[in-house]
Formats: C-alpha cells, sequence, structure tokens
C-alpha cells in the first residue's frame, strides 16, 4: 500500500475570512480496504490496527496546542518528541496513545475498549508465527481465545447475529472504530478552526496602546 495519509484534511479562509475545514479521503482508502477485505486474517489485524494508530495520532496532534508565528524552534521539537518512539515518548506506544485520547473525551468508552483488544490481537499475529487465523487465535492460545471472546463481547453485529464468524466481527468492530475516528477528527478541525476564529476576534477588539501615558480624571 502507498504510504500517503489514507485521509486528509484541509483548511483555510472563506473570502468573508471566516476558516474552513474538511476532511477527505483518496484512492489509498479504497485500496486500504481492498487490502483488509482481501487479505489473510493477519494482514487484516496489522492494517487495521496501524490505521487506527496513524489516525489517533492525528486526532492528537489536532487536538494539541496550535503553534503560532515566532514559537521557538525548542517548543516545537518537544512536540516531535511526544511521539517519537526512538526519543521514548509520552505518546510514542499504540497503547499510550488510545489511553489519553480517551481520558481527554475524544474517543467513547466502548471505541477505546475496541482498539484495545483490536491491539492485542494484531500483537498476537505479529509475534507468533504459528497463528496464522482467527481460528488459530481461538484454539491454540488460552490469552487469545480471551481477547477473540472480549472483540466479540464488543460487537454490536454478535447480540443480533451470535453466529457470525470472527473474521466477520472484526470487520464489523473495525468499522464501528473507523466511523468514531472519522468524526473525532471533525470534531477537533472544528476546535482548531473556532480557536482560529477567537483569536482573529480577540486581537481585532484589544484597545490598541499608542505608547502614550494616559492622563488623570
Amino acid at each position: 500500500m502507498s504510504e500517503k495519509p489514507i485521509l486528509s484534511h484541509k483548511e483555510g479562509n472563506q473570502p468573508d475570512g471566516k476558516p474552513w475545514a474538511s476532511v477527505t479521503s483518496d484512492a489509498n482508502l479504497s485500496e486500504f480496504f481492498a487490502e483488509m477485505y482481501s487479505g489473510t486474517d493477519r494482514v487484516t489485524a496489522i492494517v487495521t490496527v496501524a490505521y487506527i494508530e496513524q489516525q489517533v495520532k492525528e486526532i492528537l496532534d489536532l487536538f494539541l496546542v496550535n503553534f503560532e508565528a515566532g514559537d521557538e524552534k525548542e517548543i516545537i521539537d518537544v512536540r516531535g518528541r511526544i511521539f517519537s518512539p526512538s526519543n521514548n515518548g509520552a505518546l510514542s506506544t499504540f497503547a499510550a496513545m488510545v489511553d489519553i485520547a480517551f481520558f481527554l473525551g475524544l474517543l467513547p468508552r466502548l471505541t477505546y475498549k475496541q482498539a484495545r483488544v483490536m491491539a492485542k490481537i494484531r500483537n498476537d499475529f505479529a509475534h507468533n508465527h504459528f497463528i496464522r487465523n482467527f481460528d488459530d487465535l481461538s484454539l491454540k492460545d488460552r490469552k487469545s481465545a480471551k481477547s477473540i471472546k472480549e472483540l466479540r463481547q464488543l460487537s454490536r453485529v454478535t447480540r443480533s447475529y451470535p453466529e457470525v464468524q470472527t473474521r466477520g466481527v472484526y470487520h464489523a468492530v473495525f468499522t464501528e472504530v473507523f466511523g468514531v475516528l472519522q468524526a473525532a477528527r471533525l470534531r477537533c478541525l472544528n476546535l482548531r478552526c473556532q480557536e482560529v476564529m477567537e483569536h482573529e476576534i480577540v486581537s481585532t477588539n484589544l484597545p490598541r496602546y499608542d505608547g502614550k501615558p494616559k492622563s488623570s480624571p
């Protein structure tokens, strides 16, 4: 797959000066879903969690304080270190990013639990070459079987169709997470636009000081 972002956002100013923002998907999104649906169970688990990780990182990046012209390089570098695995950044792991996104209110409780259990399943595939599909997870490893059971409990699909195979349940759970991540990203973009508007309003309406002492009444 291409390494370009699956979703990209654009922002700018309308003719009247008001900020705007939008989230768009490109061909990479179709390519991603094609790989998820046609790939092996191992590929499905790895690429979906990689997607979730990238999107949560971008959501947090949008939520953090925006830089302004004149900010010192040291301040800007802090942001890079936060997400840097090589620097043991505070938000450099999947678990850390998902945890903080939940506790900041950017992800609902159900999505948080779904993302965590999907990461456990991804790790089982990535670190055990004997596990090749979801059936192996259920049959060959007690810990993995517990994760599969938890995944099924967190799926809305199994409430109506309990007989659905695990691969179908996994796809359904990811689809739920996918929708929540897009909504969270839009909320953060709206917050960023609101910050820009408030900054412009404050800057425009603040009284200007001309440097002359004010006379006493």
